[in-house]
């Protein structure tokens, strides 16, 4: 079932998860400072419409409101029902839910799968019966959700002791309950408005996928946020991403780990590579989801990316105005280290902007000084340069008037922000009245030269979305490494070009003939040995068959000391070949995000620099072109420095043919590695390959 199936299977979902007519809450308490008392104290304060039915076998009345000793006294079925109790107790309570078809339980309690053992056994159980009734579930260890525009704050977050306005239209989802305020109250300081929210808690069955598609379905949502700790069902949100931006609504994400050096083990250097937050940036690029990597970005890309779509192809070139050099300098500096382009504006630009009598000089930061501060220069100088042919978005640093003034500062920004050329601003002293202003009037505002960079990079790299569909990897049995001869023939199958070979059987010598010419190159060819290298097992540069016997034995005497219990039985023998670089083509199917493509500088460079390019696989040539264009390790190839040009091309075809695994339905492949590809001026031949397959449970 795809996640946009999920989203309308159960009619009513939507309804009972953010707007139901009425909802129970069990564990009420009469003291609305309190976790269990503040769902009804907010709902109460805001005006919620639907009935609110407060369960409390203790008192006969909480918050004002009548209350009832349990489940089956209240008078309906509830949509919604709140559990506010501890572990134990909230079980039972769930099962009462269970017995009376309640549409959509939301659990406070933790002790369950993030607990341990037992806890994640609790919740498989809380999850059997709750499939059984057909309830759906949010969390447990869950915060709650709202819709603020009808006062449905059935939660638990103590940032709703603030009371939001309604009329939002910005809406988050969070693994974390306690970010979830945080971004809501950063947000709010600069006049964003919220329309719904949720917090998944454990996600033991509605997660950010599921919800994330009935935002994409809410007509009274056009922008959705995402703070997430992790990816969990990825191919669900992957459908929601894509409904999305089908329905024009752009998805930004903040995910923790950017610097996490946990990565999974692996056979091959491609494991090490890709650490999980490389392979989010992958996922989350290939989707059509804008990542920024800061809470604050979060909160100050909404109003950049509202209404606007991801421009295929190219990334954004972002043209820089000021009327204070130091200020611009510094929002410059931090856009060019977060890798944003920065436009030189053409001499006919630089001639309209001189029209203001304002003498500007040609180059990334365009300085109209002090005294091109009036509005009758701003104005036409963000015309000219969003006219210009290499830009696609305006920024403007404004200096002290930002705040001196803020009112008069912010009117050219205002009435200029009309076109199909994004504007933004930078306001460099601290001037919360005019983001205000400039927010309101749907002008992007930033308040540091950092989360102004922040988000124009994540703007400025947003692609419509490549991948329709993640598939995550089924439960495997153990992988099964295969020798590197089997390993190249997977390998040519796919389309990678590889070397010639011959192998040997150690125990026979005496005809030591090859199908090609001397030099040559001698490897052991066993699947005991992924890492010939550091066993010994390669040597180089044997110049004829008495080189290749002396060869043979020095590798079986190398690696049988190295690997005490493996004994050599094979040799593989291959022609050197000669070339300008050596290049990593890796391929890994991941248990989360699904089959996954990497290319990087490979030999001995391999890991030395974080200097790669990865992407969901297949990829098409355009998208391999693109990622051989990234990597700044194959400068050399492209003509750097008059050094001869490599096979670029036959690069990216090669890369092609390896993301092409994940098309096989015949073998699982985990993991597939070429490394050392040689690139010469003619051609790309992969000498050494590693290839993991799999097996599905049961077969």
């Amino acid at each position: 079932m795809t996640a946009h199936a999920a989203s309308r299977s159960q009619p009513g979902l939507a309804e009972a998860l953010f707007s139901p007519k009425s909802v129970a809450l069990i564990g009420a308490s009469d003291t609305p400072t309190r976790p269990p008392g503040r769902p009804q104290a907010f709902m109460l304060r805001d005006g919620f419409e639907g009935k609110v039915y407060p369960i409390n076998p203790r008192r006969d009345v909480v918050q004002g409101q009548r209350a009832y000793a349990s489940l089956d006294d209240v008078p309906e079925v509830p949509e919604h029902v709140y559990i506010l109790l501890n572990t134990g107790p909230a079980m039972e309570a769930a099962r009462a839910c269970f017995a009376k078809g309640v549409k959509v339980v939301t659990l406070l309690a933790d002790g369950f799968a993030e607990s341990g053992h037992e806890g994640a056994e609790l919740q498989a159980q809380l999850m059997r019966e709750a499939r059984a009734a057909g309830t759906r579930i949010l969390g447990p260890n869950c915060m709650g959700a709202t819709n603020i525009n009808i006062g449905f704050t059935c939660t638990t977050n103590a940032t709703f002791h603030e009371q939001y306005p309604r009329g939002g239209s910005v809406s988050l989802i969070s693994q974390s309950g306690g970010m979830l305020g945080s971004v809501m109250s950063r947000a709010a300081r600069l006049g964003v408005r919220f329309a719904k929210t949720a917090a998944v808690g454990n996600e033991a069955d509605l997660g950010v996928g599921e919800i994330g598609m009935i935002l994409a379905e809410d007509p009274e949502t056009d922008v959705i946020l995402l703070f997430l700790e992790t990816l969990r069902e990825p191919d669900k949100i992957a459908a929601f991403a894509n409904a999305a931006y089908a329905a024009g609504k752009p998805v930004l994400a903040f995910k923790l780990g950017r610097s996490s050096v946990g990565q999974q083990l692996a056979v091959a250097h491609t494991g090490a590579l890709l650490s999980d937050d490389s392979l989010a940036d992958a996922f989350f690029r290939d989707v059509g989801i804008m990542r920024v990597g800061m809470v604050e970005g979060l909160t100050e890309a909404v109003t950049l990316c509202r209404g606007r779509r991801p421009v295929p192809g190219r990334r954004r070139h972002v043209g820089v105005i000021t009327t204070t050099g130091g200020g611009g300098a510094s929002v410059c500096d931090q856009l060019a280290l977060s890798g944003v382009d920065l436009v030189v504006p053409t001499m006919d630009t630089i001639t309209e902007i001189r029209k203001t009598g304002i003498e500007v000089k040609q180059g990334p930061l365009t300085d109209l000084t002090l005294a091109g501060s009036p509005s009758h220069i701003v104005q036409p100088t963000l015309e000219a340069m969003a006219n210009d042919p290499d830009c696609d978005m305006v920024l403007f640093a404004v200096g002290s008037s930002a705040r001196s003034n803020p009112k008069l500062a912010a009117e050219p920004f205002i009435a200029a922000n009309t076109g199909d050329v994004p504007l933004g601003v930078y306001t460099v002293p601290d001037a919360p009245e005019m983001l205000r202003l400039l927010i309101d009037n749907g002008v992007p505002a930033f308040r540091t030269p950092e989360t102004c960079a922040d988000a124009m990079r994540a703007f400025t790299r947003w692609q419509p979305p490549r991948v329709t569909a993640v598939a995550p990897l089924p439960a495997i049995n153990e992988g099964v490494t295969l020798d590197e001869h089997a390993s190249l023939e997977i390998l040519a199958a796919a389309g990678v070009p590889t070397v010639p070979s011959h192998h040997i059987d150690t125990a026979s010598l005496a005809d030591l003939s090859l199908p090609f010419a001397y030099p040559v190159v001698a490897k052991v060819l066993s699947d005991k040995v992924p890492h010939k290298t550091d066993a010994g097992g390669v040597i180089v540069g044997i110049r004829d068959e008495a080189g290749l016997r002396e060869a043979i034995q020095r590798i079986k005497t190398s690696v049988e000391s190295y690997h005490p219990g493996v004994v050599v039985e094979r040799i593989l023998i291959e022609p050197m070949i000669d070339g300008l670089q050596e290049v990593l083509l890796g391929y890994r199917n991941d248990p989360q995000t699904g089959p996954v493509v990497t290319i990087a500088p490979g030999g001995v460079m391999v890991g030395l620099y974080d200097d790669k390019a990865v992407r969901l696989a297949p990829v098409d040539i355009e998208t391999a072109r693109e990622m051989v264009a990234e990597v700044k390790g194959f400068d050399p190839l492209r003509g750097a420095r008059n050094l001869p040009k490599g096979d670029l091309e036959g690069l990216a075809q090669a890369l092609v043919g390896l993301s092409n695994l994940a098309l096989r339905t015949d073998v699982i492949v985990l993991e597939a590695e070429a490394n050392p590809v040689i690139v010469a001026r003619d051609r790309v031949v992969s000498v050494d390959a590693l290839v993991q397959i799999a097996q599905t449970q049961g077969a």
